[in-house]
């Protein structure tokens, strides 16, 4: 969800509302003269802060590296949230029974995720990321309770006036101000959160329905295995080209999926990325015949280009010589395309193999500047959509840039408000296909 277009927008709105509650608790601290409470609660509303806007950084520009400062301000602030509810259990506060009650259950969801973070992240790790995930999940669902307890004490401090039909209640500026902005509030929330919601489904819709659907394009694919000397393994999807002949030659066009893959049974779950099901289409075809190479990562590894993960380029470039050997294969119309995880390998491919390839189509991917002058001579038509909020969209930026500085000629298409899902907005660009099959290495 959160990489969700709307959700950076969201999540500034819901932090200033979130904000300005935590003023209106601190002010009642301290006219109640709850001081220890009061401090406590200033320097965890303070880290509250400084996590939402460097949240707030990493979404807007896909800042990944910032995560560790992430990290540890999670850390202080579960210290001093600790600190704050054990000041309304046990200060002068605690006289009150609702912030009494607000300490208690502060300290249990406190304690209970600092043990569970404690344990998912100091080796040897107890827990799996998967299952911290969810404990933060039913924390902060359980955190959503807290304000009520506030609530009630506030409801508890009211005095309220006994108003007549001679003397009716009057709202004054503030009051005026007040309830504009709360209408105002409601109003942006909803908004945003239908959009959230509208995203949401289709995410989840996808994440259902996706894997049948792969199932259901692989089944006009050969499954095949590759083995090699030391055992390493590649499974990898094949389709031969239409009425193939063996005694013409044919193009090759590699289809990278995006990941990483997660571990699970490579036997059953099968990876089917754009373009391999548009060119797998009966008229694509037969206007474009050409063997459709779709290597399927196993779980945990790369096809390159990413930092700190391994890589398995290597097995894909054994399997596509097995290939040559078997079939007549152009080798001079090698083609690689490939979207987020394989858009960082198409870059990585044409980087570290450029004499293999004849063109590549990355797209909502990044890669590797430093490789950039051996791009120079391959044609390349990299797409990137300008609210990516999976990968930037400056990695496709940097690299087209820096491989106009060596001297090389790339295309580049950039969509206004698309997100990483930009293949819908890559195949309505008129005469991709035209040209990535009219590429040819000299």
């Amino acid at each position: 969800m959160y990489y969700l277009q709307p959700f950076a927008n969201w999540f500034l709105v819901v932090t200033i509302i979130s904000l300005a509650s935590e003023l209106v608790l601190l002010k009642y601290l301290h006219h109640k003269q709850y001081l220890f409470a009061f401090r406590a609660g200033i320097l965890a509303t303070l880290l509250v802060f400084f996590q939402s806007i460097l949240a707030y950084i990493i979404l807007i520009f896909v800042a990944r590296e910032l995560q560790v400062y992430s990290m540890i301000i999670v850390v202080v602030f579960l210290i001093t949230a600790i600190v704050f509810a054990l000041a309304l259990i046990f200060s002068g506060a605690g006289e009150k029974p609702w912030l009494k009650t607000a300490g208690i259950f502060m300290l249990i969801l406190y304690v209970v995720f600092g043990v569970a973070l404690a344990w998912g992240t100091i080796p040897p790790g107890f827990l799996t990321a998967g299952t911290l995930q969810k404990i933060e999940q039913w924390v902060s669902l359980a955190g959503s309770i807290i304000p009520l307890f506030f609530i009630m004490d506030f409801v508890s401090e009211l005095k309220f006036p006994s108003v007549t039909a001679e003397e009716p209640h009057r709202h004054g500026l503030k009051e005026q101000v007040s309830i504009g902005a709360l209408i105002i509030t409601v109003v942006v929330v909803i908004t945003l959160g239908v959009k959230i919601t509208r995203d949401s489904y289709w995410a989840l819709d996808w994440n259902k329905k996706g894997p049948a659907r792969a199932q259901e394009l692989a089944r006009a694919f050969e499954r095949r295995i590759h083995v090699n000397g030391q055992g390493d393994t590649l499974r990898y999807l094949l389709m031969r080209p239409l009425d193939y002949d063996s005694s013409a030659r044919y193009p090759l066009v590699v289809c990278l999926h995006g990941g990483p893959v997660p571990k699970r049974n490579r036997e059953l779950q099968v990876e089917v990325p754009e373009p391999a099901p548009i060119l797998s289409e009966y008229k694509n075809r037969k206007e474009f015949p050409a063997f459709i190479f779709v290597p399927q990562g196993p779980p945990g590894f790369t096809w390159g280009g990413i930092p700190h993960l391994p890589a398995v380029d290597s097995l894909v470039f054994e399997t596509i010589d097995e290939l040559e050997n078997e079939f007549t294969i152009d080798v001079k119309r090698r083609y690689v395309a490939g979207g987020s995880m394989g858009g960082y390998g198409a870059w990585y491919f044409i980087g570290t193999r450029p004499e293999m390839f004849a063109a590549a189509i990355p797209f909502c991917g990044a890669g590797n500047i430093d490789l950039a002058q051996n791009m120079v001579d391959i044609p390349i038509w990299a797409f990137h959509g300008d609210v990516d909020r999976n990968v930037a969209v400056s990695g496709s930026r940097k690299m087209i840039e820096a491989i106009k500085k060596a001297g090389g000629d790339p295309r580049y298409t950039e969509f206004a408000d698309v997100g990483h899902n930009v293949w819908p907005s890559i195949i309505e660009t008129p005469g991709v296909l035209d040209w990535l099959f009219a590429q040819k290495r000299k």
